[in-house]
């Protein structure tokens, strides 16, 4: 995983993300140590202002704390945030916690069929960016 190429829209779309005036953060159940390593070999470090891991609140998504200290870390209300993520869990524990949610439909990942209703449902990043910072 650290040594893992970005996919071909990330890098424009996160920039697009960037010049529109959104705060960035990643929230992984990965380490602090591999998500920094990840970040940095695919050159995508410098767009986000926080990594956030779930080593520190010692609980794993799809746990709602999790997204609620996330938010609580960027010192915004849960419901001003938006998570972003390809994995239908993922973006299902995200609403059930109150936050706003973003599914990217990479190829081979579904959404989680108990969800509510999802804020956006994109193809890739490119598409989140036209929707987000048109």
């Amino acid at each position: 995983m650290r040594s893992l190429a970005p996919h071909p829209d990330v890098l424009p779309s996160l920039e697009r993300l960037r010049r529109a005036g959104y705060r960035l953060a990643t929230l992984t159940k990965s380490s602090k140590a591999g998500v920094d390593a990840q970040l940095e070999h695919a050159g995508l470090a410098g767009f986000f202002e926080r990594q956030l891991s779930v080593e520190t609140p010692q609980l794993f998504k799809p746990h709602a704390a999790v997204y609620g200290w996330a938010a609580e870390e960027m010192k915004v209300a849960p419901s001003a945030c938006m998570l972003v993520a390809a994995h239908g869990w993922d973006v299902a524990g995200a609403k059930w916690a109150g936050l706003q949610a973003a599914f990217i439909a990479r190829e081979a990942q579904q959404k989680f069929p108990l969800a509510d209703a999802l804020d956006i449902d994109v193809a890739d990043l490119a598409a989140l960016a036209d929707a987000l910072a048109a």
